[in-house]
């Protein structure tokens, strides 16, 4: 029997391969651990999201709602770009997970793809708890 959270898990995931090729570097997803690597191809361009580094949670007297600051090392057409990024996961009343990503510093490529792997990475890291407490 599916309990909400996993088949709302299981529609996300879902709806990544129906709208890039999802390949990720360890693991299966998502059953499997978090993937240290995650590419998402679309109409031959793809973007690689290597991995999260320096992840540190923001105090917030919210307890549904955390909010982290991190760096994130990307692999974009041609060039391995480093952004710093900030982002929230807000627990809803429904118990869907929602996640913001806001990229802080400029990038030359589009950021629906880009937003799409990093939440996708950061959901995962979420599921196996690697994200700071």
């Amino acid at each position: 029997m599916y309990k909400g959270r996993l088949f709302q898990n299981l529609k996300f995931w879902n709806s990544l391969k129906g709208l890039y090729g999802l390949e990720t570097g360890a693991g299966n997803l998502p059953q499997g651990p978090a993937p240290n690597t995650l590419t998402l191809r679309r109409r031959g361009v793809s973007v690689t999201v290597k991995q999260l580094k320096n992840i540190v949670r923001k105090d917030v007297p919210i307890y549904y709602k955390m909010f982290y600051n991190a760096v994130a090392e990307i692999e974009l057409p041609g060039q391995v770009v480093e952004t710093a990024i900030e982002f929230s996961l807000e627990m809803k009343p429904t118990g869907v997970k929602e996640i913001v990503v806001t990229v802080e510093d400029g990038i030359d490529y589009p950021l629906v793809p880009l937003k799409a792997a990093l939440k996708a990475v950061i959901l995962a890291l979420d599921r196996d708890a690697k994200l700071p407490r």
